[in-house]
């Protein structure tokens, strides 16, 4: 996230469908769709998401629920993407990239 590694032991996932992203985060969870999680995305790279809902689990270890709440901001900053192999990058209005995600699979 805009350059910082997560805290040790936590993890962020994000996943798509065609219309709606969504994802795990340590503690709570965010999108999923229908009524959060919609998102545009354009051949042209760039991005945009409307609406989205996350859960309210209490966090620990401690400042896990300040990174879940950077995480969720960062993302609903994200202008344009970048599909580079198997690694999704976001960037902000600005050009600055904000989040990478490199592609996990399931065992």
């Amino acid at each position: 996230m805009r350059g910082n590694s997560l805290i040790a032991g936590t993890h962020i996932g994000l996943e798509f469908t065609a219309n709606f992203l969504g994802g795990e985060m340590t503690c709570n969870g965010y999108g999923h769709g229908p009524d959060s999680g919609k998102y545009t995305a354009a051949d042209d790279g760039s991005f945009k998401i409307i609406g989205l809902a996350v859960t309210v689990v209490l966090c620990e270890p401690e400042g896990l629920a300040r990174q879940e709440d950077t995480y969720i901001a960062t993302l609903q900053q994200a202008a344009t993407f970048r599909v580079t192999g198997d690694r999704l990058e976001f960037y902000d209005q600005d050009g600055a990239a904000i989040l990478v995600f490199d592609r996990q699979t399931s065992p």
